[in-house]
């Protein structure tokens, strides 16, 4: 395993805490959103609105261990901002969690 893939197994695996086990306001929009439809659901609002609070709330609604959580502001992603950043974090995904 090289510097990368263990650069980005730290970044999954503070942002999948952050999920699960950071402290979140409840809030009423969550129950208004259907998370078993097929439709995109697209979040839009100011910085600092709760945007990710939303995300976050809504995968701990889908009871589930099968997620990926990125939040492409960690410094890490400034100096890896390419595309193939996003494929190989797919990559280290797969084969560290041995999610599809």
């Amino acid at each position: 395993m090289n510097n990368i893939d263990e650069q980005i197994i730290k970044i999954i695996d503070f942002w999948q805490k952050s999920v699960k086990h950071g402290i979140l306001l409840d809030r009423e929009i969550i129950n208004d959103i259907n998370i078993g439809g097929k439709e995109i659901i697209d979040l839009v609002g100011p910085r600092r609105s709760g945007k990710s609070s939303i995300l976050k709330l809504l995968i701990r609604k889908l009871k589930t261990d099968n997620f990926l959580y990125i939040n492409f502001e960690d410094p890490f992603f400034i100096a890896n901002d390419g595309q193939e950043i996003i494929e190989k974090i797919l990559e280290v995904y797969g084969s560290y969690y041995g999610k599809d």
